[in-house]
């Protein structure tokens, strides 16, 4: 850096001596093109990170709540509503009620019966069932047994409820396997199963659906017990009386 002096005044004043100017485009930075009129300068902006696909949702198991304290139960092969038959003295219906027991309580169970005190071998004969099973979706299931005498015997009818958290949906194409639908009742499928009893299928709130199945049976009477005839007795002349000679 140069000095320059100016001792009339007593003072000195630095200077930086002033650099040559340039021509345009010799500044040592590379010059903009010239852009048409209207048209932006293409930016390029990051690429966002590319998000996981979050993996699909489980649907819940449906359940219904189990209660624990369930009482004393009684096997299926010891059906209650017989017991109560037989104690009752029902008579010929107590067949009748063996047999819709059978076909209707397949697990373990508490029944509640009623009959006539009076006559009950004359009156109808009802009992309710609770049966539990070792399912989430499904662990309860009632039925009810109805025996009544008849002209010939006796007749008896089960009726079977089975509530299920399953949609009727998934129920239907299970139940289809042993049956065939044979029409619908107010828009609900009815179907038939391979031994002749009714299935309808009824949604639930919650989208769940009940299960309610029909049976009837015609028991004919016992033949009553064969008699032995028993001859006819004979008979016997009394020998008379021949006065002793005296």
């Amino acid at each position: 850096m140069g000095i320059l002096l100016w001792p009339a005044h007593g003072c000195a004043f630095a200077q930086a001596p002033s650099q040559p100017e340039r021509p345009p485009g010799q500044s040592g930075s590379r010059p903009i093109p010239a852009q048409p009129p209207g048209t932006a300068v293409p930016t390029q902006q990051p690429k966002a990170p590319a998000k996981k696909a979050a993996p699909p949702a489980t649907a819940p198991v449906a359940s219904i709540p189990i209660i624990s304290d369930v009482g004393n139960l009684s096997p299926p092969e010891k059906p209650e509503p017989v017991l109560h038959a037989k104690n009752a003295g029902l008579g010929p219906c107590t067949s009748a009620v063996e047999r819709g027991s059978a076909s209707a309580i397949d697990a373990p169970h508490s029944a509640f019966s009623i009959w006539n005190a009076g006559a009950p071998s004359l009156h109808a004969f009802q009992s309710i069932v609770i049966e539990t099973y070792q399912s989430p979706a499904a662990p309860r299931a009632a039925s009810v047994i109805l025996a009544s005498p008849s002209a010939n015997g006796c007749d008896t009818t089960a009726i079977q409820v089975f509530p299920s958290a399953r949609p009727c949906i998934d129920v239907e194409r299970d139940i289809l396997k042993s049956s065939a639908v044979i029409g619908k009742l107010a828009g609900l499928p009815l179907s038939r199963t391979t031994a002749g009893e009714p299935r309808v299928l009824m949604p639930t709130a919650g989208n769940g659906c009940v299960i309610i199945g029909v049976g009837v049976q015609y028991v004919a009477a016992a033949p009553a017990a064969p008699t032995t005839p028993q001859p006819e007795p004979t008979s016997r002349t009394s020998p008379s009386q021949t006065p002793s000679a005296k």
